[in-house]
């Protein structure tokens, strides 16, 4: 496990995780499962930067082998709680949308399992 401290944030990433990660994308033929990535990213990023935007550090970002996990302060009133919940699968709900008005219809289904 490597560590470090970005931001007043703990960030642990696990080598496995990357092996899993490699793995996946290696043995998918279709490209698709690099899509889902990335869309789980943008997922992640909307927690982040929600968070970020109320001026709060989260406690600690890991990744493991099924995934990546941010670690809310404990002293985060309700209110933000929910808007940080809510921004990640409202990323994935706005790029499903877009990407359905656009015509591609996978990017878009891709991205509403992600958000639900």
């Amino acid at each position: 496990m490597i560590e470090i401290t970005v931001l007043k944030t703990k960030v642990s990433v696990s080598p496995m995780f990357f092996m899993v990660l490699t793995a996946v994308l290696l043995l998918d033929k279709t490209g698709i499962s690099g899509f889902a990535v990335l869309f789980s990213i943008l997922h992640e990023l909307g927690h982040l930067l929600a968070l970020l935007s109320q001026k709060v550090y989260p406690i600690s970002i890991k990744t493991d082998v099924f995934g990546i996990h941010i670690s809310l302060p404990e002293n985060l009133s309700t209110e933000k709680k929910c808007f940080v919940l809510v921004s990640g699968f409202a990323v994935n709900f706005i790029l499903s949308l877009l990407f359905f008005a656009a015509g591609n219809k996978i990017f878009s289904y891709i991205n509403l399992v992600i958000g639900i």
